[in-house]
């Protein structure tokens, strides 16, 4: 699952959107994500990491989503 996760992520995330939301809230944060050079031809494996200040978003307290079209896809994290 996490590999279809990561590469479904690598996909969609090209020029799009991911968002997080913490339990204990309603309320999202979107962040844009980017290759940082090119796109790689093979998306197996693709990691990244996006950094968040320290504290801000607790383990276990916080979801992670891709826009996948015009639905979210839920991330592991």
């Amino acid at each position: 699952m996490h590999r279809k996760a990561a590469g479904l992520l690598a996909l969609l995330s090209v020029s799009g959107l991911v968002a997080s939301q913490s339990s204990q809230s309603t309320s999202y944060q979107q962040v844009e994500v980017d290759w940082v050079g090119d796109i790689p031809d093979y998306l197996v494996g693709t990691t990244f990491g996006i950094p968040w200040p320290r504290g801000k978003y607790g383990p276990k307290k916080t979801t992670f989503r891709a826009l996948a079209g015009s639905s979210y896809v839920d991330l592991p994290s």
